[in-house]
């Protein structure tokens, strides 16, 4: 998707890209999967096997990047191809664990919530994606995903699918709802509406869960992302330049893997990144801070040519 509102120069982007390079060449990042690990290692990373520190020089970096296409293609749960649109699309997104009612009071939030979530997105016209929207606590976490996507699949008849999962146990299943679906393995390859991988953890590191969820999906060739809450003060540097090279980190160590798996395979960037509250450490949402980092990794992303989806809060 194309970012309409231009906060950063080229010479910023470059700066940008500069900053990153050094970071993934001389920092690294930590991949806790030992089998991404040895295919880094296997591709020209420098692999630290006790710290499970990966560094990857820039010119690994700079082949691996530019394998990934610079579209994300969309299907409908009757596998027809949905145009992605040409500037920006708006997705219903989210995995709060409170709804608050039309009287005020909040309550933990249900699959029932999921459910109207799906209906109110699929018939809204400027809703492009209908997702989740919650999380369903009224069902247990390990299975919470998965109900959530048969809730998408029965409610969301014409819109693009947008399956997550963010395990290997997760992507399992849910490669076995898709090829129920769409009448097999290889029909779920052809019009994927899996992606497999999820979010890192800031600063620099990726979860063994979402690595199993990531390999699993690529070396099916099925799309595959990562994204970013980088939040400055807390989990980066107290500059927005500063978080914004530390989530450019996390997502394009991600997508370097992804490519040396399957070389083509689609790949998506996303990020919520903010600046934490000073004067407690926690997360907001929706401040200026929150906006300004988003918009800019958007930028980024057209930068490199990668789709991307980021929070609107």
């Amino acid at each position: 998707m194309r970012s309409l509102l231009k906060l950063l120069s080229k010479e910023d982007m470059d700066k940008i890209h500069r900053a990153t390079v050094k970071v993934l060449e001389k920092t690294g990042v930590k991949f806790i999967h030992d089998e991404a690990l040895n295919i880094l290692e296997k591709n020209g990373a420098l692999v630290d096997r006790k710290t499970k520190i990966a560094k990857i020089p820039e010119a690994v970096f700079d082949e691996f990047r530019k394998k990934a296409p610079n579209e994300l293609p969309r299907f409908n749960r009757n596998g027809e191809r949905v145009p992605n649109p040409k500037d920006f699309s708006i997705m219903t997104f989210g995995e709060g664990t409170y709804f608050t009612d039309r009287d005020g009071t909040q309550r933990p939030s249900t699959l029932k919530d999921v459910e109207k979530i799906m209906i109110v997105g699929d018939a809204l016209e400027n809703v492009d994606i209908a997702w989740v929207g919650s999380m369903p606590t009224d069902l247990h976490p390990n299975v919470q995903m998965i109900h959530s996507f048969e809730v998408e699949i029965n409610n969301s008849p014409t819109k693009p699918m947008a399956i997550f999962t963010e395990s290997g146990d997760q992507m399992r299943y849910a490669m076995r709802i898709g090829a129920a679906l769409l009448g097999g393995m290889e029909e779920l390859r052809k019009t994927p509406v899996l992606v497999g991988g999820g979010w890192a953890t800031s600063p620099l590191v990726h979860a063994n869960e979402i690595l199993d969820s990531q390999l699993m999906s690529a070396k099916e060739g099925l799309p595959t992302l990562c994204g970013s809450m980088a939040t400055a003060i807390t989990t980066a540097p107290a500059t927005l330049a500063g978080t914004l090279v530390v989530w450019n980190a996390e997502v394009l160590s991600s997508l370097v893997l992804s490519q040396m798996i399957a070389p083509g395979v689609p790949f998506e960037v996303q990020c919520s990144g903010s600046a934490a509250d000073p004067r407690r450490g926690y997360y907001p949402v929706g401040n200026p801070e929150m906006a300004l980092v988003n918009a800019s990794c958007m930028e980024m992303s057209n930068y490199y040519d990668l789709p991307c989806l980021v929070a609107g809060c």
